[in-house]
């Protein structure tokens, strides 16, 4: 019997290089079915994963399992290490991480572009929010259209708007500190060759640029690193009138307001801010000193397998001892086998 389908709970954050820390438990694309234990290196904490199969790693998944579905929570371990600690999509340079990033944000608010570490670096064209960018004017001018699949949960659609917002943020978090934004590179990319970025009607979004830059590059690093965020957020209070972002001092007060939010753990789940998601999961569970977290399907997700996906728990493990007697316990449906329990090939 299989366990359960998760929706794309592993990715790459743009082409920027992580060091991926010992545990795979989540190591899933959209559409296969998976129940997974892989090795890590016995380095614990900060290890590196090497050899690894898995969306978001090296080589690619096998064949989806089969047998009868399991409707159940898929119970997923993790190894404490790295902290999830922050949710709005704009990380910073103290929160920007694999377990923040890919096995928190991105199950709730998707990347405008989904790749994947494999033999090759890929683009997963499905699980992107738009379609290719077309280049136009030297490389200078990239002009994006959004699919219409993809809506937040509270009904409206995702657009390029949403997209500008997410930029005029980022503006903001940066010019109030580079250390606001982890993927922050002076004068080179989003964050330095961006001259304007406009949505000349809900679809389409085009960026302007002061120079010319590689696109593939340009595509891997930066517009792979946006993740768009509802126009409803534009508020710099709670229940506060919607403010005109696109005005720098809105901006700002805006982000303010948003970081503060997203610092203050013990409400991520009653906050309605964070409950508008474009994601395939709604946070509905997390605790603030132990990372811990549950999360159900989100019915209004529109990426791929939509009506497959399984509620998720995710449980963080001090020690790799801790986590395999969980594993053998039947404890934990998805998590590792330490490198010492492997048995050794002659």
């Amino acid at each position: 019997m299989t366990l359960g389908t998760t929706s794309g709970i592993s990715g790459r954050k743009g082409g920027r290089s992580r060091v991926l820390k010992a545990a795979c438990a989540v190591a899933a694309v959209a559409g296969l079915t998976v129940l997974t234990a892989c090795g890590s290196s016995s380095g614990g904490s900060g290890s590196t994963l090497k050899g690894i199969t898995g969306a978001g790693m090296y080589g690619s998944l096998p064949a989806a399992a089969s047998g009868t579905q399991h409707t159940g929570t898929i119970k997923i371990a993790e190894l404490s290490g790295f902290a999830v600690n922050y949710i709005l999509p704009i990380p910073t340079s103290a929160t920007g991480n694999i377990d923040n990033d890919y096995y928190f944000d991105y199950l709730m608010y998707r990347p405008l572009y989904w790749f994947v570490d494999g033999t090759k670096i890929a683009e997963e064209k499905s699980m992107s929010l738009a379609d290719d960018p077309v280049w136009s004017n030297g490389n200078r001018t990239v002009s994006i259209t959004m699919k219409s699949n993809y809506k937040w949960s509270d009904g409206t659609p995702v657009t390029a708007q949403d997209v500008v917002f997410w930029y005029d943020e980022m503006q903001a978090a940066v010019k109030a500190s580079v250390a606001n934004y982890a993927y922050y590179s002076p004068n080179q990319g989003l964050t330095g060759q961006v001259s304007s970025v406009t949505a000349t009607n809900s679809s389409t979004v085009v960026f302007h640029l002061n120079s010319a830059v590689n696109p593939e590059w340009f595509l891997e690093d930066d517009l792979a690193s946006i993740q768009p965020i509802p126009t409803s957020w534009a508020i710099d209070q709670a229940g506060g009138k919607t403010l005109d972002y696109t005005n720098p001092a809105n901006a700002a007060k805006i982000y303010t307001y948003l970081n503060t939010a997203s610092k203050s753990l013990g409400t991520y789940t009653t906050n309605p801010l964070w409950q508008t998601v474009d994601g395939p999961y709604k946070l509905t569970a997390y605790n603030s000193t132990s990372y811990n977290f549950s999360m159900a399907p989100n019915p209004d997700y529109g990426g791929p397998t939509a009506t497959k996906v399984s509620p998720i728990q995710v449980s963080f493990y001090t020690t790799d001892e801790a986590e395999y007697n969980a594993l053998k316990a039947g404890d934990v449906d998805l998590g590792w086998v330490p490198e010492e329990d492997v048995p050794k090939r002659k």
